[in-house]
Protein backbone atom coordinates (compact mmCIF):
# COMPACT_ATOMS: atom_id res chain seq x y z
CA UNK A 1 0.00 0.00 0.00
CA UNK A 2 1.59 3.64 -1.21
CA UNK A 3 1.32 5.90 2.29
CA UNK A 4 -0.93 8.82 1.71
CA UNK A 5 0.56 12.27 0.77
CA UNK A 6 0.17 13.55 4.28
CA UNK A 7 2.07 10.60 5.55
CA UNK A 8 4.97 11.98 3.22
CA UNK A 9 4.65 15.45 4.15
CA UNK A 10 5.33 15.06 7.63
CA UNK A 11 8.28 13.11 6.85
CA UNK A 12 9.68 15.81 5.23
CA UNK A 13 8.80 18.94 7.76
CA UNK A 14 10.32 16.36 10.04
CA UNK A 15 13.46 15.92 8.55
CA UNK A 16 13.96 19.51 7.59
CA UNK A 17 13.81 20.62 11.28
CA UNK A 18 16.39 17.81 12.04
CA UNK A 19 18.90 19.68 9.37
CA UNK A 20 18.40 22.92 10.98
CA UNK A 21 18.87 21.77 14.48
CA UNK A 22 22.25 19.69 13.41
CA UNK A 23 23.84 22.43 11.59
CA UNK A 24 27.56 22.83 12.74
CA UNK A 25 28.07 25.32 15.52
CA UNK A 26 31.66 27.56 14.74
CA UNK A 27 32.81 26.64 18.05
CA UNK A 28 36.79 27.39 17.19
CA UNK A 29 35.38 30.99 16.40
CA UNK A 30 33.40 31.63 20.04
CA UNK A 31 36.35 29.84 21.52
CA UNK A 32 39.24 32.59 19.99
CA UNK A 33 36.88 35.44 20.73
CA UNK A 34 36.68 34.45 24.78
CA UNK A 35 40.74 33.97 24.82
CA UNK A 36 40.67 37.43 23.05
CA UNK A 37 38.85 38.72 25.87
CA UNK A 38 40.53 36.90 28.64
CA UNK A 39 44.29 37.90 27.66
CA UNK A 40 44.72 40.77 25.67
CA UNK A 41 46.84 41.59 23.23
CA UNK A 42 50.26 42.16 25.46
CA UNK A 43 51.58 44.11 22.32
CA UNK A 44 49.60 47.02 22.75
CA UNK A 45 50.89 49.44 25.24
CA UNK A 46 47.22 50.87 27.01
CA UNK A 47 47.54 54.66 29.07
CA UNK A 48 45.05 55.70 31.37
CA UNK A 49 42.95 58.94 30.86
CA UNK A 50 44.49 60.86 33.73
CA UNK A 51 48.89 59.54 33.52
CA UNK A 52 49.97 58.63 29.87
CA UNK A 53 52.90 57.24 31.83
CA UNK A 54 51.03 54.02 33.93
CA UNK A 55 51.51 51.22 31.93
CA UNK A 56 49.37 48.09 32.11
CA UNK A 57 52.00 46.06 31.79
CA UNK A 58 55.94 46.44 33.20
CA UNK A 59 57.66 47.92 30.54
CA UNK A 60 61.59 47.10 29.72
CA UNK A 61 63.88 48.62 27.31
CA UNK A 62 67.15 46.58 26.95
CA UNK A 63 70.19 48.51 25.39
CA UNK A 64 73.02 46.64 23.50
CA UNK A 65 76.74 46.91 22.89
CA UNK A 66 77.70 47.17 19.16
CA UNK A 67 79.03 43.91 19.53
CA UNK A 68 76.08 42.46 20.97
CA UNK A 69 76.28 41.90 24.22
CA UNK A 70 73.80 43.35 27.20
CA UNK A 71 74.94 46.98 28.31
CA UNK A 72 71.55 48.36 30.19
CA UNK A 73 68.38 47.12 30.91
CA UNK A 74 65.69 50.38 32.18
CA UNK A 75 62.84 49.41 33.90
CA UNK A 76 60.08 51.15 34.50
CA UNK A 77 57.36 49.08 36.24
CA UNK A 78 58.53 50.50 39.03
CA UNK A 79 57.25 52.70 41.89
CA UNK A 80 59.55 55.80 40.67
CA UNK A 81 60.01 56.68 37.73
CA UNK A 82 62.69 53.86 36.58
CA UNK A 83 65.74 51.56 37.90
CA UNK A 84 68.51 50.84 35.69
CA UNK A 85 70.83 48.21 35.67
CA UNK A 86 74.42 48.79 34.11
CA UNK A 87 76.50 45.35 32.91
CA UNK A 88 79.79 45.23 31.11
CA UNK A 89 80.57 43.09 28.56
CA UNK A 90 81.28 39.89 29.95
CA UNK A 91 77.85 40.64 31.82
CA UNK A 92 78.53 41.36 35.27
CA UNK A 93 76.42 44.05 36.82
CA UNK A 94 78.26 47.33 37.65
CA UNK A 95 75.98 49.55 38.28
CA UNK A 96 72.18 49.96 39.58
CA UNK A 97 70.42 53.41 39.84
CA UNK A 98 66.98 54.45 40.43
CA UNK A 99 65.17 58.46 38.92
CA UNK A 100 62.72 59.66 40.35
CA UNK A 101 60.36 62.75 40.26
CA UNK A 102 61.83 65.82 42.75
CA UNK A 103 58.88 68.98 42.66
CA UNK A 104 58.73 67.80 38.51
CA UNK A 105 62.30 67.18 37.76
CA UNK A 106 63.89 63.62 37.24
CA UNK A 107 66.04 63.21 39.85
CA UNK A 108 68.65 60.47 41.34
CA UNK A 109 66.95 58.36 44.06
CA UNK A 110 70.13 55.52 44.77
CA UNK A 111 73.25 54.28 42.95
CA UNK A 112 75.05 51.32 43.71
CA UNK A 113 78.19 50.93 41.84
CA UNK A 114 80.15 47.28 41.46
CA UNK A 115 83.65 46.75 40.11
CA UNK A 116 84.07 44.55 36.73
CA UNK A 117 83.94 41.13 39.49
CA UNK A 118 80.64 42.13 40.61
CA UNK A 119 81.97 43.19 43.88
CA UNK A 120 80.44 46.58 45.91
CA UNK A 121 82.22 49.51 45.20
CA UNK A 122 79.93 52.12 46.00
CA UNK A 123 76.84 53.30 47.56
CA UNK A 124 75.08 56.59 47.04
CA UNK A 125 71.91 57.86 48.37
CA UNK A 126 70.09 61.04 47.44
CA UNK A 127 68.23 63.36 50.17
CA UNK A 128 66.50 66.16 48.65
CA UNK A 129 65.04 69.14 50.64
CA UNK A 130 64.14 72.83 49.99
CA UNK A 131 65.65 75.68 52.10
CA UNK A 132 62.79 77.75 51.49
CA UNK A 133 59.56 78.70 49.88
CA UNK A 134 58.39 75.89 47.21
CA UNK A 135 60.08 77.49 43.57
CA UNK A 136 60.26 74.43 42.17
CA UNK A 137 62.99 71.95 41.29
CA UNK A 138 65.65 74.25 40.71
CA UNK A 139 65.38 75.46 44.63
CA UNK A 140 65.82 72.14 45.46
CA UNK A 141 69.06 71.48 48.02
CA UNK A 142 70.05 68.23 48.65
CA UNK A 143 72.80 65.97 50.18
CA UNK A 144 74.47 63.29 49.30
CA UNK A 145 75.56 60.13 51.10
CA UNK A 146 78.29 57.77 49.73
CA UNK A 147 80.24 54.82 51.07
CA UNK A 148 83.00 53.59 49.59
CA UNK A 149 84.25 50.08 50.01
CA UNK A 150 87.18 47.85 50.00
CA UNK A 151 87.53 44.77 47.83
CA UNK A 152 86.62 42.68 51.11
CA UNK A 153 83.31 44.17 51.29
CA UNK A 154 84.21 46.03 54.21
CA UNK A 155 83.94 50.11 54.89
CA UNK A 156 86.33 52.26 53.41
CA UNK A 157 85.12 55.81 53.41
CA UNK A 158 81.93 57.44 54.37
CA UNK A 159 82.06 61.04 53.30
CA UNK A 160 78.80 63.81 52.50
CA UNK A 161 77.87 65.94 49.91
CA UNK A 162 75.98 68.97 49.68
CA UNK A 163 74.78 70.93 46.66
CA UNK A 164 71.84 72.05 44.63
CA UNK A 165 70.24 72.03 41.19
CA UNK A 166 72.79 73.75 39.39
CA UNK A 167 75.58 74.18 42.25
CA UNK A 168 79.19 72.65 42.53
CA UNK A 169 79.00 69.83 45.41
CA UNK A 170 80.61 70.86 48.91
CA UNK A 171 82.14 68.80 51.66
CA UNK A 172 79.41 68.17 54.53
CA UNK A 173 78.72 66.35 57.46
CA UNK A 174 81.48 63.69 59.41
CA UNK A 175 84.04 62.25 56.84
CA UNK A 176 85.07 58.71 58.35
CA UNK A 177 88.34 56.62 56.77
CA UNK A 178 88.96 53.12 57.52
CA UNK A 179 91.60 50.56 57.42
CA UNK A 180 90.78 47.21 55.79
CA UNK A 181 90.27 45.97 59.50
CA UNK A 182 87.51 48.31 60.44
CA UNK A 183 89.24 50.74 62.21
CA UNK A 184 88.84 54.97 61.81
CA UNK A 185 92.07 56.17 60.50
CA UNK A 186 90.48 59.96 60.08
CA UNK A 187 87.78 61.65 60.50
CA UNK A 188 87.07 65.25 58.89
CA UNK A 189 84.13 67.39 60.55
CA UNK A 190 82.57 70.25 57.65
CA UNK A 191 79.59 72.11 58.10
CA UNK A 192 75.88 70.98 58.34
CA UNK A 193 74.57 69.09 55.42
CA UNK A 194 71.05 70.66 55.63
CA UNK A 195 71.34 74.51 56.03
CA UNK A 196 71.23 77.03 53.34
CA UNK A 197 74.67 77.58 53.04
CA UNK A 198 77.24 76.08 50.49
CA UNK A 199 80.32 76.83 52.63
CA UNK A 200 82.59 76.19 49.41
CA UNK A 201 81.35 78.64 46.96
CA UNK A 202 81.21 81.89 47.14
CA UNK A 203 77.64 84.26 47.08
CA UNK A 204 78.73 85.20 43.39
CA UNK A 205 78.73 81.18 42.39
CA UNK A 206 74.72 81.18 43.42
CA UNK A 207 73.53 84.32 42.05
Amino acid sequence: MRPSFPFILFILLISCNDTQVNEPIDSHADTINTLEESFPNPLITEFSDEDSTDYSFPKIDSIYFETGELSEVIDYSSSSEYVYKKFNRNGVLIEIGEQGDVLGCGSIIGVTKYNNDGGLELESIYDYWLPGEDDGCHAIRFSIFNTYYYPSGKIKTKEQLETCYECDECPCGVWEYYDEDGNITNKLEYGDCFDTELECLDDSTLQ
